[in-house]
């Protein structure tokens, strides 16, 4: 009820005989939510070794909510196919009111999944497509660039990443006090009140200022929670990195531009 159970097995040709080499099941659970949900998988091409590995997501069944959790891994073929060598293991929460839930793009290298989730930092947008791409090595898995597919979806995304990839998706000559504002906001982005504007500084849009009002006098909210924050946010490479943060708007980049509310997408990308 309210949900499917699926299962994957993979298996590998040597001669004429076919050999199961990875199994992927959810067994023994008590509750709906054990089974794997909406489950998508992709195996990449064989790198110039020969190697390869399986993605696969599942959202848990559920009978009532949108809001549900996506888990996420990496798999390489292991001791036995029901002991794959596991080299990511993650969920997140996700939101399930459209017709596509998350997607999988691989190659030889990596790999990017796209998924529904929410928007930490702006209730009036609430959900966002949220993008990661990793880099995927013999025994590891690294995300990488780009973070986000907009300036300010970037911001909400910065601000969520743990302590170490925040910091190096900084400007490096700020990044010590990125850092500092970086753990200071771990609780206080709870208490925003949305997007005040997000701003493009040039024509060619490589640079924004994007604000982000707060509401420090709401009782639970942190001390010394700012009302405005400043986000000066490039893009290099094609990946956004965090500039500057300020308390007080720096000058060079006049204008106050909405939002789009109305800009997301209807497919993931």
């Amino acid at each position: 009820m309210c949900g499917r159970d699926s299962s994957i097995y993979v298996y590998r040709k040597h001669g004429k005989q076919w050999d199961l080499v990875i199994v992927q099941e959810a067994n023994d659970y008590t509750e709906v939510s054990g089974a794997q949900g909406s489950f998508v998988y992709a195996i990449s091409p064989p790198d110039h070794q020969g190697q390869w590995f399986v993605v696969v997501t599942d959202v848990n069944p559920w009978c009532t909510s949108n809001w549900q959790s996506l888990r996420y891994k990496v798999l390489r073929a292991g001791p036995s196919p029901t002991q794959p060598q596991v080299l990511l293991s993650k969920r997140a929460t996700t939101y399930l009111g459209q017709d596509e839930p998350q997607k999988i793009s691989v190659r030889k290298d990596g790999f990017q999944l796209a998924y529904w989730g929410h928007f930490a930092l702006d209730a009036g947008i609430l959900v966002r497509a949220h993008v990661e791409n990793y880099l995927v090595g013999v025994d590891h898995v690294r995300r990488v660039p780009p973070f986000a597919l907009h300036p300010h979806e970037f911001v909400d995304e910065w601000l969520e990443l743990p302590s170490a990839e925040a910091s190096e998706q900084t400007e490096p000559s700020q990044r010590e006090s990125l850092q500092a504002w970086h753990n200071q906001l771990q609780d206080a982005w709870k208490y925003s009140d949305g997007f005040a504007f997000v701003q493009p500084c040039n024509a060619s849009r490589t640079r924004w200022q994007i604000a982000v009002d707060f509401r420090p006098d709401d009782e639970d909210a942190p001390p010394a929670t700012p009302p405005r924050l400043f986000f000066t946010v490039g893009k290099k490479a094609g990946a956004f990195v965090l500039e500057r943060l300020d308390e007080e708007r720096p000058l060079g980049c006049p204008g106050e531009a909405r939002p789009q509310y109305s800009n997301r997408p209807e497919k993931l990308p």
